[in-house]
């Protein structure tokens, strides 16, 4: 059994013609969008903030960075920066397209 998005339903049409394989679902990937991350400031003080930062679609991961040219992380847990520092975040499941990129402060 295989399961493919849009882009792969000429391959899977492929495989399923054998006689061992099963296409089990298609879905089309770009219409199903991963909401937008959310942020949210949990504490603020002495030119610190702490950020948490959360998705409304269920089973995404969320990946940040601090400054727009910087390596993108897999946000886990609250984190703190100081308060002058821009957040990029984006949240990404598998079959879903990308979600569009949240930036705080603009």
């Amino acid at each position: 059994m295989m399961e493919v998005n849009a882009r792969g339903l000429a391959l899977a049409t492929n495989f399923s013609s054998q006689d061992n394989c099963e296409v089990a679902y298609v879905c089309d990937v770009d219409s199903r969008a991963t909401d937008k991350p959310q942020l949210e400031l949990i504490e603020k003080g002495s030119g610190k903030v702490k950020i948490r930062l959360s998705c409304k679609t269920e089973g995404t991961s969320i990946a940040y960075r601090t400054d727009s040219m910087a390596t993108w992380s897999l946000y886990i847990e609250p984190f703190e920066i100081p308060t002058d520092t821009q957040i990029h975040a984006r949240a990404i499941r598998l079959g879903f397209k990308e979600s569009q990129e949240l930036v705080y402060p603009r």
